[in-house]
């Protein structure tokens, strides 16, 4: 799981409600009071930041234990805060230039959420309950998403222009988009475990998939644990899709870009895969439409830097340091 600290404006369509893991005692307390920053000589706390952690989890952090979820925050700990401060400044913004979200807008937020989850009235309010969250502060923290969403747009996307001079010449530099269809993977193999190595094998298994639950990049752990490609970081680079094997077809439908296939065997052994891109097999509409996209998102990403920087550099912030 990827965790990235730019702000995603397809967020409201993909909320989920993850359950809160309340550590106890004194030595916890103190964890989740615990100052992380300050903006401006307002403070950031733990436990501020984890709340709004479990409000902005990826999607994929649902299949995770209580144990396991809070693990992944606190190892993606840096990069959850950059853009936890990265919010509070756009919405300083966005204060400055009066953008606020109205009662309906959150009204419509709330419903498409219910509907995405087929909760009615009554589940979703006991929803939250379970979550600690009441309806007021649930309300809050999507204003505050819906706000930074129209920020971002009216400040960054809408300067963002793709010219068919542009397409053009990035189809003509990328001839692939419309041969056949290509899929770049990467892998971790294990060999088939001899009886007497059965134990170790799994034990190995079972930490591989812990590390990936956890987050920890797919590469590295390549390279520590397959026994095979280890030093390429498991990179099988493009191959036409017609020549993979239907083991390894079967394990990558379905995944987008960036997801991680489900352990399964073969006759050489068991294979964990990373599903890196697809390209080809396009027609040229095709192929247009799907470069526009890129170029967007690349000019998209390169403005969004700049003015972010921009933002940053007019408030004073502090990231504390561990002790």
């Amino acid at each position: 799981m990827k965790v990235t600290p730019f702000i995603n404006l397809l967020l409201l369509s993909s909320i989920i409600f993850c359950l809160p893991v309340m550590a106890s005692g004194e030595t916890a307390r103190i964890l989740l009071d615990e100052v992380v920053a300050v903006i401006n000589n307002e403070p950031i706390t733990w436990s501020e930041l984890y709340r709004e952690m479990e409000f902005l989890a990826p999607e994929e952090t649902r299949n995770l234990s209580p144990s396991e979820r809070r693990k992944f925050f606190e190892t993606n700990k840096d990069a959850l805060l950059e853009a936890y401060i990265n919010s509070r400044v756009i919405l300083k913004e966005a204060n400055s230039l009066g953008i606020d979200a109205s009662k309906e807008e959150v009204d419509e937020a709330i419903e498409r959420i219910k509907k995405k989850y087929s909760m009615d009235d009554a589940i979703f309010l006991e929803t939250l309950k379970k979550e600690r969250y009441t309806l007021q502060s649930y309300r809050k923290a999507l204003s505050e998403q819906i706000i930074i969403s129209k920020v971002v747009s009216q400040e960054v996307r809408s300067r963002v222009v793709v010219t068919d001079s542009e397409i053009k010449k990035h189809l003509e530099a990328h001839p692939e988009y419309t041969g056949p269809e290509l899929i770049k993977l990467r892998q971790i193999f294990l060999k088939r475990p001899k009886d007497s190595e059965i134990e170790a094998f799994q034990n190995k298994l079972n930490l591989i998939v812990e590390k990936l639950k956890s987050g920890e990049p797919f590469e590295k752990i390549t390279l520590l644990y397959s026994d095979d490609l280890r030093i390429s970081g498991g990179d099988l680079g493009y191959i036409k899709k017609s020549e993979l094997a239907p083991q390894f077809l079967d394990a990558i439908a379905g995944l987008k870009p960036g997801e991680i296939s489900k352990p399964f065997w073969t006759e050489r052994g068991l294979y964990i895969l990373k599903l890196e891109d697809r390209i080809g097999g396009m027609t040229i509409e095709e192929a247009q439409r799907y470069i526009r996209q890129i170029l967007e998102a690349q000019k998209f990403e390169q403005l969004y830097r700049s003015w972010l920087k921009g933002l940053r550099e007019k408030y004073h912030i502090e990231i504390m340091s561990e002790s």
